[in-house]
């Protein structure tokens, strides 16, 4: 995955080799895979990806 939004002071962020691919595909598991997404960001990894407009109907406005 390649991010070249222009967001970051060195120029584009390469990741590859992920240790883990998470996808749902059902609104009833959004929450834990997030919850889960939040683990590896306490424990210092980085997490790349999206999510798509569909999931917008899980969260409130």
């Amino acid at each position: 995955m390649i991010f070249d939004e222009g967001f970051h002071p060195f120029g584009k962020i390469i990741f590859r080799n992920p240790i883990k691919t998470i996808e749902v595909y059902h609104l009833d598991t959004l929450l834990t895979s997030l919850n889960e997404i939040n683990v590896y960001i306490k424990q210092g990894y980085y997490v790349a990806g999206f999510i798509s407009y569909e999931a917008g109907y899980f969260f409130p406005t």
